[in-house]
């Protein structure tokens, strides 16, 4: 990279920026073009110069999501070392940043939770995308394992208070990384009295409410409980001891007479085995999107989407054939039977479709097959839309055009009134059942995780 460049990101000079980009205007293409820099924006950001990092990265959004040489973004680096207006900018710009993976899939939010512990950073990461707290990294280490193996009980309590009762955050609680160890694992064998108080109040020793809570006699890889632990490294440790003792925490070799018999072990396995085929059966009827698929993909799926919502909807409004403008009633225009015979199909009031006179099943046909597909599109909007800013406000309008479509198209005769309406309370159902089912893949992903 160009060193005056580098010298006014670390100068932080606004004026300086334009005046390079007058004598070489394709300057910041060229950081642009290479795999892995520290841009101006990284460097602006680890200089703490936060107009700068506003400025270029207005100029060039693409910055923002740029990778450096140690596999880090500028909003991870920002989270790192506790810069919270420079995390406010860069959120304020786009929010999905904080669910960017830099080096070893860490997420901004284990930066900040890991190095400053920042109570504010990790409340701005967390208000614009609360489902970042579940992310995991390569050693299967959530946010709050981070803030513990590195001593920050200030912001292990700040992610606490973001473990509501949603049972697929509360789970977090009982994550184990990839050698076993739950948060309480490490807390004693840090040795962190306040840490090992604060977590035994969410603490549990019972094995059917463990999944929403710390358990306090996990096992890990190498056979310990938290209580080991703490007595292998620090049995001088009187008071952290005496919390777990009243806690119920036991010794390892005790808690392994309590595991549950095999043939206990085995319905399990199959209960798991038969909620994954149940589920893999769901999915054709009531996808969900996947989370880690890409902005780009949801969006061309989105316009897909939306192009046969419109087709649908103008069929519905105009349907093929068009509609009768005026009132015919041949019994009352002739007196001659053979005439009444012969035109008494064309009889019509204005405003009802051609077709449905001609040709009454298949007008019919058409219309539950176009509404069917208005229906789908619906739901799949549903689905595309999740973690959308004014998603709930996109699917009133939604419901309320499929609520008019039904209206409409009940005027043209009897059966569709009768066929159409249902129709409604099945899509609202349909994303009813979407809802709970992403739900509760998410909860058996945790579960069979650990």
């Amino acid at each position: 990279m160009d060193q005056r460049l580098i010298d006014v990101a670390e100068a932080g000079d606004i004026e300086g920026l334009y005046t390079l980009l007058k004598e070489d205007p394709t300057i910041l293409d060229k950081v642009d073009d290479v795999g892995f820099i520290n841009t101006p924006l990284h460097i602006a950001v680890i200089k703490g110069e936060a107009r700068f990092a506003a400025e270029i990265a207005n100029l060039k959004p693409s910055f923002a999501r740029k990778l450096n040489e140690d596999g880090f973004s500028p909003l991870h680096i920002a989270s790192a070392i506790g810069k919270v207006e420079i995390v406010r900018d860069l959120l304020k710009m786009d929010k999905s940043l904080c669910l960017l993976k830099g080096r070893e899939k860490m997420l901004p939010l284990h930066c900040a939770a890991a190095v400053s512990g920042n109570e504010a950073v990790l409340d701005e990461l967390l208000s614009a995308r609360p489902k970042s707290i579940k992310e995991l990294t390569v050693r299967k280490e959530t946010a709050l394992h981070l803030a513990v193996k590195n001593d920050r009980y200030y912001a292990l309590k700040e992610l606490l208070t973001w473990l509501d009762d949603i049972p697929i955050r509360r789970m977090m609680l009982k994550w184990v990384d990839d050698e076993g160890n739950t948060i309480l694992h490490l807390a004693a064998s840090r040795r962190q009295l306040e840490m090992v108080k604060l977590l035994c109040r969410y603490g549990t020793t019972n094995h059917a409410q463990a999944i929403l809570a710390v358990p306090i006699n996990a096992i890990n890889t190498y056979d310990f409980t938290a209580l080991d632990i703490l007595l292998k490294l620090a049995p001088e440790e009187e008071e952290v001891l005496q919390i777990l003792y009243k806690s119920g925490a036991k010794k390892g070799e005790q808690i392994k007479t309590f595991l549950p018999p095999p043939g206990e072990a085995l319905k399990r396995f199959r209960n798991r085995r038969m909620t994954r085929r149940i589920a893999s059966n769901l999915e054709f009827l009531f996808p969900v999107v996947n989370k880690n698929i890409s902005s780009d993909v949801r969006n061309a799926l989105l316009v897909v989407v939306v192009l046969i919502v419109t087709a649908t909807y103008q069929l519905g409004i105009s349907p093929p054939g068009g509609l009768w403008q005026d009132n015919y009633d041949p019994s009352k225009s002739s007196n001659d039977s053979s005439s009444l015979i012969k035109y008494e199909e064309l009889a019509h009031k204005a405003g009802t479709p051609v077709m449905a006179t001609q040709n009454p099943d298949n007008f019919l046909t058409i219309m539950l097959l176009n509404y069917a597909a208005l229906c789908m599109s619906v739901v799949l909007t549903f689905s595309l839309t999740e973690g959308y800013p004014l998603r709930a406000s996109v699917l009133v309008a939604l419901c309320l055009i499929l609520a008019t479509y039904g209206i409409t198209t009940s005027l043209y005769s009897s059966s569709l009134f009768t066929v159409l309406f249902p129709g409604i309370f099945l899509t609202f159902g349909a994303m009813g059942i979407m809802y709970l089912r992403s739900r509760a893949l998410e909860l058996l992903q945790w579960e069979q995780s650990t």
